[in-house]
């Protein structure tokens, strides 16, 4: 998977855990936990980008395995799977000594599965204090000072049950992805499908061991062995196992990638850098895990960023855009559908967004030909996708503007980009209710416009739906159009004089309201059919549905002696 991408699933699981409720019993750890974390300076041998937050954002991503994937965190409705069987439970206020005999024996258990954990992985001695899991360890002890200050909150009970919560956490951490893999192995979970906590789990150790443990930590040992080969030939035989390697340690850690799902690649300034096997490991479970699982997998080994974060082709981008998709619509598993609805958004936004330190604008703030031929090619090839519509959808804005960077597209993000429909439409609506882009209007759609502009008369429009009539009227807004807004409209309801109409529009453009009905389509992400509350056949209008947490308007409409009409002041 991209760096870029797995720093934003990590980003995104921080602020999944951040949105957690906190309860008193287990307000200690969670505070400690929630707290910011410290910025650590960034080591020398950190040869990949982000690498730095990988220590603090990975960190959080490891403890929170077991909460949110291992079904293990922190909760005093559940028995802990470490209290020793028969033991007296003591109840009463606690006091500072019992606090830090407990928290000692976490720190022990703490040291003891790091240690067992670097051993199988082969970097046992080259860890230090400012890597490996420290960013654990610092929780632990915030955990630690905050419940030693508020005493008088806690009873044995619920310091017992924080402890041995924090020593299930650390068990989670310290869970290898071999170890994971050999649980999938061992475990027909083919009438389990539903249930997918080991392997999202395996997906997440395999992304957390990457970034903290052979991200950095093994490139001061690699860089030592570069001195004496290139970095082709290095990674060659690390991934051989380590033959030919005369380095006792590094023949360690070749045999502990390998087992848990890694490979090494040479970069081209001749460093190393450790990739997920993705089809290794998919190989290893292949028979115990869903078919979606699999194919889900396959699109993890997709590389479209280069090392600095730079989009490799955008033409590549385009295509693989296409290949979401298409698999999107193949799978059938509903929880990898949304995981490939959530990185099909990322990958979205940085082709129509540009992402730094990509940019889809030059120097001189025009679209480079690069991007331009990418979305032509969309266009040209994919017409019927939900990505082909959006791109062209997107094009037509920026051909409108000469293809120079439009004004205030610094503001733009992915709360206003409109997205592919099957990124953000709900997947239970009628085809036939759903829309998506407004603008530009197609051609035939343009070609009746300006002939009911010039004529008009509505058999010119006869043949269009409410969602057509619905996009004329807002282009007519866009192009100041007056008096074709006023001829849609229906002519039952008690509209002011033609004139008065169009000297009120004008006033409003007078006072600064240039972009008239536009303001309120920022956002705007896709359309639906409304129908009346008392009569589930009648359509009135189309719904339009925007960002999340964005409200929806419903644009008023009536069908009119066999037309679709627009309802006077139709948004209110």
């Amino acid at each position: 998977m991209d760096d870029q991408l797995l720093e934003k699933r990590l980003d995104s699981l921080k602020e999944a855990y951040d949105d957690m409720p906190e309860d008193e019993n287990r307000s200690a750890i969670l505070a400690a936990i929630k707290k910011d974390q410290k910025k650590k300076k960034q080591n020398k041998w950190f040869h990949l980008p982000y690498a730095a937050s990988f220590i603090g954002v990975g960190m959080i991503a490891g403890v929170l395995m077991m909460q949110y994937i291992g079904g293990n965190g922190l909760s005093t409705n559940q028995p802990s799977q470490h209290q020793p069987s028969g033991e007296q439970v003591k109840t009463g206020e606690v006091d500072a000594n019992e606090v830090e005999e407990q928290f000692e024996k976490v720190e022990k258990h703490f040291y003891k599965k790091r240690t067992e954990t670097e051993k199988k992985i082969g970097v046992n001695g080259i860890a230090d204090e400012s890597t490996l899991a420290r960013g654990l360890l610092e929780e632990i002890e915030g955990a630690k000072k905050n419940t030693l200050a508020n005493l008088i909150e806690y009873n044995q009970d619920e310091l017992n049950q924080m402890t041995n919560e924090l020593i299930s956490m650390i068990d989670g951490v310290f869970t290898l992805p071999s170890e994971s893999i050999e649980s999938l192995k061992n475990e027909d979970r083919r009438s389990r499908y539903a249930d997918m906590e080991l392997e999202m789990q395996l997906l997440k150790q395999l992304e957390y061991y990457q970034s903290v443990y052979w991200h950095p930590v093994v490139l001061r040992v690699f860089d030592k062995e570069l001195e004496k080969m290139s970095a082709a030939d290095l990674a060659a035989k690390l991934n051989g196992g380590g033959n030919g390697i005369e380095n006792e340690l590094l023949r360690a850690i070749a045999l502990g990638a390998k087992a848990n799902g890694y490979y090494f690649q040479a970069n081209e300034n001749e460093t190393i850098k450790a990739a997920i096997n993705y089809p290794w490991v998919a190989e290893q479970v292949e028979d115990s895990v869903h078919p979606d699982f699999l194919t889900y997998m396959e699109m993890q080994d997709v590389k479209i960023h280069d090392d600095g974060g730079n989009v490799r082709s955008y033409k590549e981008l385009g295509e693989l855009l296409v290949n979401y998709e298409k698999t999107y619509l193949s799978l059938k598993h509903e929880m990898i559908k949304e995981y490939i609805k959530g990185e099909a958004r990322s990958y979205y936004a940085a082709f129509v967004l540009g992402r730094i330190p990509s940019r889809i604008f030059d120097e001189h703030n025009m679209l480079k030909p690069e991007v331009k031929e990418a979305y032509q090619d969309i266009i040209k090839v994919y017409p019927d996708t939900d990505t082909g519509k959006a791109i062209k959808s997107f094009y037509g804005r920026l051909a409108e503007n000469n293809f120079q960077k439009p004004s205030g597209f610094d503001d733009f993000d992915e709360q206003t980009v409109s997205f592919p429909l099957y990124l953000v439409a709900p997947g239970n609506l009628k085809n036939e209710d759903v829309f998506s882009n407004i603008f530009p209007l197609h051609d035939a759609l343009l070609s009746s416009y300006k002939e009911f502009a010039a004529k008009k008369n509505w058999n010119i429009l006869k043949h269009y739906g409410p969602f057509e009539i619905m996009q004329l009227y807002l282009h007519a807004d866009k192009e100041g159009d007056h008096e074709t807004m006023y001829a849609l409209y229906s002519q039952n309801e008690a509209l002011p004089s033609l004139e008065q109409f169009v000297k009120e529009q004008e006033d409003q453009e007078d006072q600064g309201d240039q972009d008239g009905l536009g303001n309120l389509l920022r956002g705007y992400q896709f359309a639906t059919l409304y129908y009346a509350e008392d009569d589930p056949d009648k359509i009135v209008g189309i719904q339009l549905h925007f960002t999340e947490g964005a409200d929806s308007l419903v644009f008023q409409m009536v069908q009119e002696d066999g037309f679709w009409k627009v309802q006077y002041l139709p948004f209110q």
